[in-house]
């Protein structure tokens, strides 16, 4: 009962800072001028709209079970996006609260943009490849490392002698919040193999649910 508490206190929070206070205005009829609107910049209808250092940036999660990282950059693409980057907690934030408000009560992970430094390549964790230098966004749009919330230990690229190793990464949406053990915290990252076949896992808290894309508004 207490974690399901306190997963009921974390939704109401963050929807509280994510959802509008007042209803839109009905565009098809004559508002006044101070009347309400969602402010949602130049993104396009169903995009969340971020202002980072870079620029606008529009945002959106897409549902989908077992979907690896490269398969999620192919379907973003499609849509004239990419995996999106993560610039700070307030994105990461967005992301946990759209999947867990979808998947809830069960738990999984979501596909991001970020990929091994080539540096990093065949490194697990050391000085010079660290939680801070072994990976990087791909979308080039983010910058700086407050978006690098890593778990514990991580990235770690426990399968770097396999083709490929751990070059791409995923975020925790778990529930509870907290796992008793391991690195799976909800909103941290870990890193994976970008083709990795989650389906001979099965159902588990690292299950792969939804992908984030990104792209910059057209104006």
């Amino acid at each position: 009962m207490d974690k399901l508490l306190i997963f009921l206190c974390f939704l109401v929070t963050v929807s509280a800072i994510f959802l509008p206070k007042e209803e839109p205005c009905d565009e098809e009829e004559e508002q006044p001028s101070n009347c309400p609107k969602v402010a949602n910049g130049n993104c396009e209808e169903g995009w969340k709209n971020f202002t980072r250092p870079s620029g606008e940036w529009c945002m959106k999660v897409f549902f989908e079970n077992f979907i690896t990282p490269s398969a999620a950059e192919k379907k973003c693409q499609e849509v004239g996006a990419t995996l999106s980057s993560i610039q700070d907690q307030y994105e990461n934030f967005y992301i946990l609260y759209t999947v867990l408000d979808k998947i809830y009560p069960e738990s999984g992970t979501v596909m991001i943009g970020m990929k091994r430094t080539e540096t990093c390549r065949n490194s697990g964790i050391s000085e010079t490849c660290n939680w801070a230098t072994s990976f990087e966004w791909t979308d080039k749009s983010a910058n700086g490392t407050e978006g690098f919330s890593w778990g514990n230990e991580q990235p770690d690229n426990s399968r770097r002698q396999t083709p490929g190793g751990q070059a791409c990464a995923l975020i925790y949406a778990t529930v509870p919040l907290y796992l008793d053990k391991g690195p799976m915290r909800s909103g941290t990252l870990d890193d994976v193999g970008c083709d990795y076949d989650f389906v001979k896992d099965g159902y588990n808290p690292r299950t792969p649910k939804a992908y984030v894309c990104g792209k910059k508004p057209k104006v």
